[in-house]
Parts: C-alpha cells; sequence; structure tokens
C-alpha cells in the first residue's frame, strides 16, 4: 500500500522565500535524511521568529526610544544579538539560534518594561507591558521542546509577581493595589498561564501529526524502494533467463558443428563476465580445431609423398611431385631445386611436372 503526501507549497514559503535565503538554512533534496529535513524546518521557524525580532524591536522599543533616550543601549544590543543569531541559523546551528532569539525577546521585552514602568512608577496602565511576554513563551513552544513553555511561563510568572510587588508604584495604582491585590496579578499571570497551556497542548498534537506524517512519509519511501527492487529483480530474473537461453543455443551450434558460434552478451548483461570466458574458450577451440584440421591434411600429403616415391621407386622412374597445399610445400620445393642442380632426365621431368602442377592445392 501506498500512502500519497500532499506536497504542495506551504503559504510560508512563498511569502518569506526572500528572508530564508537570507536567515534559513539551504534547503536539503526531499529524500534527505530526516534530521537534515528537520533542521531545515527548525530554521526556517527560527528565520520568521528572528523576523519578527527585527520588526518588534524596530518598532516597539524604536518608540519607546524616542520617548526614552536610555533604551538606545539596549536597542544596540538587542540589533547585534538578533544579527549573530541570523548567522548562527543560517550556519545550521539551529539549537543556539533558537535560543539566541528566545533570549533577545525576553531579556529586551523585560528591560523594556522596566524602563517604562520605573519612568513615573508602575500604573494600572503598565499592567498591560506584562503581557507581551506571552511573545517569547510562543517563540520558545515553537522551536523548542513543547514542555520547554511550562518552565517558561513559571518563570515569567515569578517575574511579573516580583514586578508587582517590588517596582515603584503611582499613587493611584498604590492605592488600588492595598485594595485588592488580586486584581493586579490575576490578568497579566492568567494570561502567561493560558497562553502556555493552549501553545503546549497545540504544539504537542501539531507534533504528534507531524511525527505521523513523517512516519508516512517513511512507509512511503519503503513502498516505493520496495516497488523499484522487485522491477529490477523481475528485469533481473527476466535477463538471466533470456541469457541462459543464448549460452544454451551457442552450445547447441558448437554440438553441431560451427565452432564460429559466439555468445551475443553485452557489457550490461548479468552474465556477461561468463558469456566473455565462453568466448574466449570457443575462440581458442576454433583454433586448435583448425590446427587438428591443417595437422591432418599435413599427414595426409606426408603419406601420400611417401606413397608417390615407393610407387616410383618401385617403378624405377624420377617421383613425380606435386603441390599439397601443406606447411610441406617448402621442403618439396627445396627437393626439385636440388635435383634441378643435378640434371638427369628424370630429374628434369619431376621439375617438369612440379612446375606444371604449381598451381594446384
Amino acid at each position: 500500500m501506498q500512502v500519497t503526501l500532499n506536497n504542495k507549497k506551504p503559504i510560508a514559503d512563498s511569502l518569506l522565500g526572500w528572508w530564508y535565503r537570507i536567515a534559513a538554512p539551504s534547503e536539503v533534496a526531499e529524500d534527505a535524511p530526516l534530521r537534515e529535513r528537520e533542521i531545515v524546518r527548525i530554521g526556517k521557524l527560527n528565520s520568521a521568529a528572528l523576523l519578527i525580532t527585527l520588526i518588534y524591536i524596530t518598532i516597539v522599543i524604536g518608540v519607546g526610544f524616542s520617548s526614552n533616550p536610555k533604551l538606545l543601549p539596549v536597542l544596540i544590543v538587542n540589533y547585534v544579538m538578533t544579527a549573530v543569531g541570523i548567522i548562527c541559523n543560517r550556519y545550521r546551528k539551529t539549537t543556539l539560534a533558537g535560543w539566541i532569539t528566545f533570549l533577545t525577546l525576553e531579556v529586551g521585552m523585560i528591560v523594556n518594561i522596566l524602563n517604562l514602568a520605573g519612568a513615573g512608577g508602575l500604573s494600572s496602565f503598565n499592567l498591560s507591558l506584562f503581557d507581551i511576554l506571552v511573545q517569547p513563551e510562543l517563540v520558545a513552544v515553537s522551536l523548542f521542546s513543547a514542555w520547554v513553555v511550562l518552565p517558561i511561563a513559571a518563570c515569567n510568572c515569578v517575574l511579573i509577581w516580583s514586578f508587582i510587588t517590588f517596582l515603584p508604584k503611582t499613587p493611584e495604582f498604590a492605592h488600588a493595589f492595598a485594595l485588592a491585590p488580586y486584581n493586579a496579578y490575576e490578568r497579566p499571570i492568567a494570561i502567561q498561564i493560558i497562553a502556555a497551556l493552549v501553545s503546549y497542548l497545540w504544539v504537542s498534537s501539531a507534533i504528534q501529526e507531524m511525527r505521523r506524517a513523517n512516519r508516512a512519509e517513511e512507509v512511503n519511501k519503503l513502498s516505493q524502494a520496495l516497488a523499484e527492487q522487485q522491477r529490477f529483480a523481475l528485469e533481473e530474473k527476466q535477463q538471466l533467463e533470456e541469457s541462459i537461453q543464448q549460452i544454451v543455443a551457442v552450445h547447441t551450434q558448437i554440438a553441431n558443428g560451427n565452432f564460429s558460434a559466439r555468445v551475443p552478451l553485452t557489457h550490461k548483461n548479468i552474465l556477461w563476465s561468463i558469456g566473455g570466458s565462453l568466448n574466449n574458450l570457443l575462440s581458442r577451440l576454433q583454433h586448435w580445431r583448425q590446427d587438428a584440421l591443417q595437422l591432418q591434411r599435413t599427414q595426409e600429403a606426408i603419406q601420400k609423398v611417401l606413397f608417390d616415391i615407393h610407387q616410383a621407386e618401385a617403378q624405377g622412374i624420377q617421383p613425380q611431385l606435386r603441390r599439397t597445399g601443406t606447411s610441406i610445400d617448402p621442403l618439396l620445393a627445396e627437393f626439385v631445386s636440388w635435383t634441378a642442380r643435378y640434371p638427369t632426365p628424370q630429374a628434369h621431368s619431376t621439375n617438369s611436372d612440379w612446375n606444371t602442377d604449381s598451381h594446384r592445392v
């Protein structure tokens, strides 16, 4: 069974493609190991969080800087840390980049709260500043394990309690705090707790779905690999059967006396090495057969010459020597040349016969 996956390009990739090329790790192949693809996915989340951080630093802290020049060091430090996070994220140091992003947001927002609240004391209006501490929680739950958001939310709750308890207060807020301190703590701390629990449950569910999708993708790849392997095995089996039939056919031709037959296998064939060795053996057999036939003809020619010599000797005449078309022809030619140097009627007759029959094989 194959699992069909939706390969549609995410909307975030279309909108933030330009930013990913600057701040995110380089893309990997679709068949890359799951760990490599996970690094790219987290790197994209990091780059998006870093972009949000840059926008936040520019807008929120910039607005605060216009009314409070003391925020200039905070502004510079936040920009530097964000730049370091972008460099780390681009070079696949995603965990380090994630922590830099989170700490830049967390510390920057805490310093912003302290500066704004410390200007004239903490007022009822300033209590809304504590809501921005939700942003680092959302970044942390997106970049790290889902459970990390719980201790971060607990730390933020402690910070909120400490700020409300110990920071200077305006007379208006001090009077309201003395009458109903619970109301001052309840809203910002409740927002932190609710945001942490909801984001934890949502991200945990999303991670489980992602793992199921990854498993389905792995199953799909394994199914495709298995199907490809089966197809290759079937083709290899068919090729093997055809090659064996060709080898058997060559053996049949050799058995019928056709020593020029060869196995027509190329180097792409699985039995190519066997076919090549067999062809070499057949070539040698063909040469040996030709040598054996030549030797047989030579032996027959020698027997014929000896028979002619014995016949001529019995009749008392010069033997009539003719070409045999074998390797003894040079010897016979030398014999004719030798008799020519000692001319006799018989030798002249023999030499004439040799010259007359020189065209015969």
